[in-house]
This record gives structure tokens, sequence and C-alpha cells, in this order.
């Protein structure tokens, strides 16, 4: 992605000023860097001459525990490092490159408190997008269903210890 940002920036002329986002969560559905990429990007040979890099973005685990939240943003704060240590030495690094965008609408404080310089809190503007909502209405209907497999358990385990009695013995 990076390339082609570069390419088509070389196209238009013009320098474009990027986040690289990084991969901090436990969940599986997010995306990013690894800190080996990071760093393969920023000591590499590669020199894109039409992009700047100016910090780093991730996202946290999709959960109320602020434990792991916090956890998660550390992981960013301590990768940014290695961002630092590149400035001067990568062509790709921005002097002063010092964004870091960590934190949504359910953990931006968290985010602020561990330094973060841009919050993406849309949700909190405009509202749940609607693929979330579906998303949290089919985690509760599939809680439902599960509590009623529960329910059904005992007298399933019911039914088929008095199947086993009905069967015939077998003689040896």
């Amino acid at each position: 992605l990076l390339e082609a940002i570069d390419r088509w920036a070389a196209a238009e002329g013009k320098l474009i000023n990027v986040l690289l986002e990084c991969f901090i969560s436990s969940d599986e559905t997010k995306q990013g860097l690894s800190e080996q990429e990071l760093t393969d990007i920023l000591s590499g040979d590669r020199h894109y001459r039409n992009v700047r890099i100016c910090g780093l973005m991730g996202m946290a685990t999709y959960t109320d525990d602020k434990d792991v939240v916090r956890a998660d943003f550390q992981l960013l704060v301590d990768m940014q490092q290695v961002l630092y240590d590149r400035i001067g030495e990568s062509p790709n690094v921005a002097p002063g490159c010092d964004e870091l965008s960590i934190g949504m609408s359910d953990d931006y404080p968290i985010a602020v408190e561990m330094g973060s310089t841009i919050v993406r809190i849309g949700s909190m503007i405009f509202g749940e997008r609607m693929i979330l909502c579906i998303t949290k209405l089919r985690l509760w209907l599939k809680a439902m269903s599960l509590m009623k497999m529960l329910i059904w358990v005992k007298p399933l385990s019911a039914m088929v210890s008095i199947k086993k009695m009905a069967l015939p013995l077998k003689r040896q």
C-alpha cells in the first residue's frame, strides 16, 4: 500500500503525510504492521520519495476491560520509540514525527492519558455504525440461543438416560 501511495503521489506531484497502522490488538479482525515489519520499513533500502511517515496508529482490542486497552496502547507507545530512533536515519521518517493515533469513542480517555495526539470519535459524534449494531444484535442472539441450549440440556440428558434404560440388554 505504501508503494501504491508513493506511485500515485509521484504521478500527482504531491507529498503525502501518512500514519503507519500497527497491529496491537488481540482481536484478529484488526490488522496492521508488526514491530518487525515496522522496523523493516523504517530501516529498509526503499525510499518513498513522495511519502512522509508522520507517526503511528493502532486500534485496541474491543473490550470493556480497561487494563487490556491500556496494554494494547502501551504496545504502540513502545513501537513509537522504534520510529523515534529512525528520525534522521530513515529518509521516509519526517522530522518531528510525533503523531500517535490511538483511541476511539469508547476508549479515548485512556488514549489521551497515554499520549495520543489524534483520537477517532466518530461514533460519539454521529452514533454507532449500523454494522456495529448488527454485530451486537448477532452476539445477543447467539447468547440467547446458547441460553436456550443450556435450558434444554437437562431434559435432553434425562431423555438419553431413559432411552439407554429402555434398550434391550445384549446377552454375552
